[in-house]
Parts: C-alpha cells; structure tokens; sequence
C-alpha cells in the first residue's frame, strides 16, 4: 500500500481562519481524485483535470465580473469568499 504524501501547503494553511470554510471543499477534491485514481485510472484523471481547472476558473472568474458590474453602477453586487 503506498505511502499518503501530505503537500507542504497544508501545513502553512491548516491553522488559519480560512480552514474553517474551506477544509469541506479540500476534502471533497480529495476524495474525489482518490476515487478516481483508483477506479478509472490516471488516463481517465488526466482528462478530467481541464474540467476541474475550468470549475475553479469560473468560480472566480464570474465573482469578477459582478464585481466590475457593481463598480461601474456604485453598488454592491456579489461577494467574493464568504466575507
């Protein structure tokens, strides 16, 4: 059984404040690429990966916008991360 090699990252992160919003999220990834790996393999990983970059990409990238949208008519349209 091979060995779980934990990123450097979540060690600088784990105990910030924004842990307690976001270690569901971090969790879900998790499982999911696991169960990915494992049962469809890194062929099927590999293809999926572009999927999951346009997810993250589209959920900043749309808050964005609102953002601009609500600057241009001096009112508050969308927040980003919960506060």
């Amino acid at each position: 059984m091979p060995t779980l090699a934990l990123h450097p990252v979540g060690y600088a992160i784990a105990n910030t404040p924004s842990m307690d919003y976001l270690w569901m999220p971090f969790f879900i990834a998790w499982a999911l690429k696991a169960v990915i790996l494992r049962y469809s393999g890194i062929k099927t990983y590999r293809m999926l990966v572009p999927f999951a970059l346009g997810g993250v990409l589209g959920d900043f990238a749309i808050p964005a916008l609102w953002g601009l949208y609500g600057t241009l008519i001096s009112k508050q349209m969308y927040l980003f991360f919960p506060h």
